[in-house]
């Protein structure tokens, strides 16, 4: 009786991954403005073949010297590039596990059975028919209307997104500050609309500057507090603003809006929400 051989295992299923480029950072500038430019090159050529794990190069004191503190953070990078595969492997192996999906030794034919044919697909009773499709003729009308609401949860979902692709190590601290749906973050924006007298761009335009500026994007991780008074009497959110302004951006209204303002900056929001 002949054995069953084993198919074999795909070598690129078990193989580390790497990164398809390097990061160059700023800090690395003063390495290159103290070589010559032949040992720049071979710095260069370095940290590319060390990228694709090929064998380390001679390299003088200077450039070596060099090469390894670059080295040190490649490594930090590599790490986190691994962790963040991992997770996004694990992810799927899940999504798979729940959707019984068969085992890794099949191949996507045999998952596919051979005794259909396209005629089963289709659906015996059509007798309700036609008020589906009243039903998606309805909806099709609210299509592209934003309410309210549902442009605060944009802006809040959009906000998450930003501070988990910028800090991906901080996923975990994102995620509980979340909640199970994010109402808290949402109740934020509708906030700083109707009590504060924030156009909702501008609040947009905030959260963007959060993530994108070195001492802010350290500082949030939730929209949460965000309207929590300081000791100065003002919140957190009219700081960052401040300083949104203070960086050169163009102002949409003051820090501190007046009555007035408030007034008018509602109908602004307002007729947003109507169009």
């Amino acid at each position: 009786m002949e054995a069953t051989k084993k198919k074999p295992k795909n070598p690129t299923a078990t193989a580390k991954r790497r990164k398809a480029g390097v990061l160059i950072y700023d800090d690395y500038a003063h390495f290159f403005e103290k070589l010559p430019p032949l040992q720049c090159k071979q710095l260069i050529l370095a940290v590319l073949g060390y990228n694709k794990s090929a064998p380390p190069p001679e390299l003088d004191l200077p450039t070596q010297m060099a090469f390894d503190q670059i080295k040190i953070t490649m490594d930090k990078d590599q790490h986190k590039y691994d962790a963040k595969c991992a997770k996004n492997s694990e992810n799927v192996k899940k999504r798979w596990a729940n959707n019984k999906i068969i085992p890794n030794d099949t191949n996507v034919y045999e998952r596919i059975p051979s005794d259909t044919n396209a005629y089963e697909a289709i659906p015996s009773d059509t007798k309700h028919t036609d008020k589906d499709k009243d039903k998606d003729k309805g909806k099709d009308k609210d299509k592209g209307k934003d309410t309210k609401e549902t442009l605060y949860r944009k802006y809040a979902e959009r906000f998450k997104q930003r501070l988990i692709e910028d800090n991906p190590d901080e996923v975990g601290t994102v995620n509980r500050n979340w909640g199970s749906n994010g109402d808290a973050w949402c109740d934020s924006i509708r906030l700083l609309v109707d009590r504060d007298g924030y156009e909702l761009e501008t609040i947009g335009k905030v959260m963007k500057f959060i993530v994108e500026d070195e001492f802010w994007c350290d500082k949030v991780r939730s929209l949460g507090g965000i309207r929590k008074k300081t000791g100065s009497g003002s919140s957190k959110f009219d700081n960052i603003y401040t300083k949104y302004l203070a960086k050169g951006k163009k102002p949409t209204i003051d820090p501190l809006p007046t009555t007035d303002q408030y007034a008018s900056n509602r109908k602004k929001n307002e007729a947003i929400f109507d169009r």
